[in-house]
């Protein structure tokens, strides 16, 4: 994401950019790398106590795939530990309800998708269970035995989970509370992010922001 520069200096190896705090007094220090690889630090010994710079993934918030840019805002450092909070929780739920699915239920999966006898059979079991596989048929076909069964288990994965379990018709309360939750606990992180974008304070250039100043003065 662009930001107005404010003052920069660059030699060959970084890029030095200076933004204004949250309070206006001092500054937020940006130091990219060669590779791109942006970090910050609020120099501001107030705002420094209160806030944190934040970096969200722009597919995180457009639910897009294939777009890798971050979006950049300073947050109350409160609100930024409670985002913290939930993302571990929602982490520790995923390997929570893999494992579980893992072991009771995934048995259950490969023997009904290797049920078939010719794998052509096979490809359109996993389709129907799993959703459009990562592989076309034809692709499919060229496999051996052996990779044909890995590259159906790799299609046991998290995202898929809810699809395959009730595609195998199976049971099971503790996982289905366990995707509820995490549901639930998706969408307050993907609000939580939504808030930031919309209430974080946005890095932009000491310029600008005195214009901006000025405008509302005159107003």
């Amino acid at each position: 994401m662009p930001y107005p520069d404010s003052e920069m200096q660059h030699d060959t190896t970084t890029f030095n950019r200076h933004y204004l705090c949250p309070c206006g007094k001092h500054t937020v220090h940006s130091l990219t790398d060669p590779a791109g690889k942006t970090q910050h630090q609020i120099l501001c010994p107030t705002c420094s106590l209160t806030f944190t710079v934040v970096h969200i993934p722009a597919n995180r918030i457009t639910q897009g795939q294939g777009l890798t840019l971050t979006l950049v805002r300073l947050v109350p450092l409160k609100d930024h530990l409670q985002h913290q909070k939930w993302v571990q929780k929602l982490h520790d739920l995923q390997r929570k309800v893999l494992k579980r699915c893992t072991e009771k239920h995934l048995p259950t999966f490969m023997k009904v998708v290797l049920s078939p006898e010719q794998p052509a059979d096979r490809w359109k079991m996993l389709c129907t269970l799993a959703g459009p596989p990562t592989r076309s048929l034809k692709a499919f076909l060229n496999y051996g035995p052996r990779a044909q069964e890995r590259m159906i288990r790799n299609h046991f994965h998290l995202a898929r989970l809810p699809q395959i379990m009730s595609g195998l018709a199976v049971e099971d309360a503790e996982v289905q509370r366990l995707l509820s939750e995490l549901t639930e606990l998706g969408n307050k992180i993907h609000l939580q992010e939504l808030r930031f974008l919309e209430r974080g304070h946005v890095l932009q250039g000491k310029s600008v922001q005195q214009r901006h100043s000025a405008v509302v003065r005159a107003q």
